[in-house]
């Protein structure tokens, strides 16, 4: 579970670089929502299995999809 929680901190940290460098928005909002898969990858790596499904119903589910239509 440590190697999963480096992978996915390592993951998130680099999609979210992306996100501030890219300068086309869909791609950006792409990367923001591998970031965001990435975060609840972590919280499911500590065990808070709770806040990692939140983050991906709310977050990357929801809120993005929304974003992408709009």
């Amino acid at each position: 579970m440590e190697f999963a929680f480096y992978i996915c901190g390592l993951i998130a940290i680099l999609a979210t670089l992306r996100v501030i460098t890219h300068t086309n928005p869909v791609h950006a909002l792409l990367y923001l929502i591998i970031s965001l898969l990435a975060i609840s990858g972590v919280f499911f790596a500590l065990g808070a299995h709770f806040a990692g499904a939140l983050e991906i119903i709310v977050y990357a589910g929801a809120i993005m999809v929304l974003f992408v239509f709009v």
